[in-house]
This record gives C-alpha cells, sequence and structure tokens, in this order.
C-alpha cells in the first residue's frame, strides 16, 4: 500500500528546499554557458566583412537570447513561484500529458503540500494515482478534492467511477447521485449510475439512467451499448436494436465495441433476425475470438436458419468457456438428433 498520502504530503514539502537549491545552481551553470555562446556569435558577427554567413549566425544568435530568455524566467520561477502551489500544478500536468504518472504524483503532491485546500491539485492527484493504477490512492485524492469543495462535480464522478472498481456500490452510488443533484444533465454521472444498476442486475433502473445519459449526450457510444443491453435484458428487443445500432456507430473502447456486437446478435435473434445476428456475432467474434458468448449466438443463429452443421461447430467454439458448456452442449444435441 506505501505510506499514507498525507506523510506524503509532509517528506515532499521538507525536501523541496534541497530540490530548489539543487535546480538553481543547475540552471545558473546552463545560463552561463549561453551568455558565453551569444557573446561568441555577436562577436563573429561584427567580424564578418560581408552577407556571407550571416544568415546562419543570427539564426543562432536569436535562437540563443531565446534560451537565455527561458533560463531566466525559470530562474525566476524558481526563487518565487516554485516555492509555491501552482508551479508544481503545472509542472504536474506536464508530466501527466507524458504520461510520467509517478513524476505527475510527485508534482502534485508538492503543489498540494503548498496549497492543501486546493481541489483542483487534488483532483489531479487522482488522476495521476489512477493512471498510474493505484486506486486506493486515487479515491483518496478525489475524497480530498471533495471536502475541499463540496461543488466539485467531476471529482464526485471520478470517486464513483473508482469505488464502482472497487464493487463499493453503495458509496459509488451516492458519489453519482450527489453530482447529478450538482448537475442534472451530467452524462458521466447518469452513465456512472446506470453502471451501478447492471451490476445489481437492476436493469429498468439502468435503462433510464443510460437513458438519461444519452439524452445528455447523444455521443456518448458506451452509454448507447449499455442502454442496449438494459433493454435486452428486459427483452424490450426492438428498442434494444435500436440504441445497440446508434451506440456501434460512434467511437467506442474495444470492449464496448465486443459487448455492443454480442448484445446486437442477441436481440435480432431475440427478434428473429438470424441474419443479422450472424454478421453482428461475427463481427464479435473478429474483435475477440474467444467471445463464447457471441460464438453461442452465432450457432443459435445459424440453428435457426437450418445450418446444423455450421452450428454445431460454433457451439463447439463457446462449450469451450465453462460458464457456456452446459447450454451449447444441450444446442449441440438438439442439432444431432
Amino acid at each position: 500500500m506505501g505510506i499514507p498520502l498525507a506523510t506524503a504530503f509532509c517528506l515532499l514539502f521538507l525536501t523541496t528546499s534541497i530540490l530548489v537549491a539543487d535546480e538553481l545552481a543547475d540552471l545558473k551553470a546552463e545560463l552561463e554557458g549561453v551568455v558565453k555562446q551569444i557573446a561568441l556569435i555577436d562577436t563573429k558577427m561584427r567580424a564578418l566583412k560581408d552577407t556571407t554567413g550571416y544568415g546562419k549566425l543570427m539564426h543562432e544568435f536569436t535562437t540563443l537570447v531565446n534560451k537565455k530568455e527561458e533560463l531566466v524566467a525559470k530562474q525566476e520561477a524558481l526563487a518565487g513561484e516554485k516555492l509555491q502551489g501552482p508551479y508544481w500544478y503545472n509542472q504536474g500536468n506536464r508530466h501527466l500529458k507524458a504520461g510520467s504518472y509517478s513524476d505527475a504524483i510527485d508534482a502534485y503532491l508538492k503543489a498540494v503540500g503548498y496549497e492543501p485546500a486546493n481541489a483542483q491539485f487534488y483532483y489531479n492527484l487522482g488522476l495521476a494515482y489512477q493512471f498510474n493504477r493505484q486506486k486506493t490512492y486515487a479515491l483518496e485524492a478525489y475524497k480530498s478534492a471533495i471536502n475541499n469543495n463540496a461543488n466539485y462535480t467531476n471529482a464526485f464522478v471520478a470517486a464513483g467511477n473508482i469505488q464502482v472498481s472497487l464493487r463499493q456500490y453503495d458509496e459509488a452510488l451516492t458519489n453519482y447521485q450527489t453530482a447529478i443533484g450538482l448537475e442534472p444533465a451530467n452524462a458521466k454521472a447518469h452513465h456512472g449510475a446506470g453502471n451501478v444498476y447492471l451490476k445489481r442486475r437492476k436493469f429498468a433502473d439502468a435503462a433510464v439512467a443510460f437513458q438519461k445519459a444519452v439524452d445528455a449526450n447523444s455521443n456518448a457510444g458506451d452509454s448507447w451499448v449499455n442502454l442496449g443491453r438494459a433493454l435486452h435484458e428486459q427483452k424490450k428487443n426492438k428498442a434494444a436494436i435500436t440504441a445497440l445500432e446508434k451506440g456501434m456507430k460512434l467511437k467506442l473502447k474495444n470492449s464496448y465495441k465486443q459487448q455492443g456486437y454480442y448484445y446486437l446478435a442477441a436481440a435480432l435473434n431475440a427478434q428473429g433476425q438470424h441474419t443479422k445476428a450472424i454478421n453482428a456475432a461475427e463481427n464479435a467474434i473478429k474483435l475477440k475470438a474467444t467471445y463464447a458468448a457471441a460464438w453461442y449466438e452465432k450457432g443459435f443463429a445459424l440453428m435457426k436458419l437450418g445450418k446444423k452443421q455450421g452450428a454445431v461447430a460454433a457451439f463447439d467454439e463457446s462449450r469451450k468457456d465453462a460458464a457456456w458448456k452446459a447450454i451449447s452442449d444441450a444446442q449441440i444435441k438438439i442439432c444431432k438428433q
């Protein structure tokens, strides 16, 4: 688990003065080197008797002058602003954008060490922890953001997402509902609440939540897919097909594409549209060759179309998954009668 977050704040705060001194020394040396280069190029330019080579020297001179200004600005930051939260926050943002999550965490910890009441600093710290797969620390950081700003909608949603992954469904739902109370049209909060209802197999409630999510953001492909799933689970397959087809036209992660094609195949089979179901199932299988549920739907569609040999082959694939073995074996037996 590592050291507590509060202890980390203190340790990093105590080391800041040492880091500042070291960086100032490095900057001073670098700046002195740049100033010497500027002087050398200036001497060369003055010594030129014609314009040959002047353009190249001027480019080098301009580049070095810009570098000097940048280093001076850094010196000023180190001498003043760097001892405050905003500098470290911006450093954290830079590392976060570059995918250097451990460095981002270190920078954000320093930022909150200087401004322990800054909700934005804690929120970004939570993001860095989350990207670094440190869920419990991420949750603690999001909670700190909420404690410092009770109206921070995104922090409630982020905390809820972590809690779902930790199977803390009651707490997650409370956070999503709080976010919705603050921002009724927050699509991510409605989507999160829908996910909790799906986990609890409360499909009617899930459908309501996902419908609100797509009403708030019609381009939320993942919400359309989950809406289709919730409708299919209620045997509302015509509406499920509509939702799933909308979702599959939008940008989706592969995991949602797989689910979308599978549930589309299942809904199409339930509606007797077996040829279309085969196509949907095959699209799911292309994304995941071992997707037993999709193989089963393909087998079921082929069986209904009278293509028993192909159906048996599909069921042979689905039965490789223990969860699908019994029902697949039962269908194989029917095909062979």
